[in-house]
């Protein structure tokens, strides 16, 4: 049995495994409930499609904003 500690530290998968099917059915609160606040984070980001967790080799590829657009930087006031 896990401590209540230790659900904020379950992956989605884990959860999933836990929980099965209808997961993606429950309400961020219903998951809270159960598993803990980081995990319904973490399963929220998970089910969005639009999002992805940044990986080591995303961050080895990321430069910073300065060097892909300058435009940004650009004094706009004169």
């Amino acid at each position: 049995m896990l401590k209540p500690d230790e659900l904020d530290e379950l992956t989605f998968e884990q959860i999933k495994e836990v929980h099965g099917e209808g997961l993606e059915e429950l309400t961020f609160d219903e998951i809270k409930e159960l598993y803990g606040e980081e995990a319904a984070i973490n399963v929220g980001i998970a089910t969005d499609p639009d999002t992805f967790e940044l990986d080591e080799e995303w961050f080895k590829e990321a430069r910073p904003a300065r060097e892909v657009d300058p435009g940004l930087f650009q004094d706009s006031s004169g």
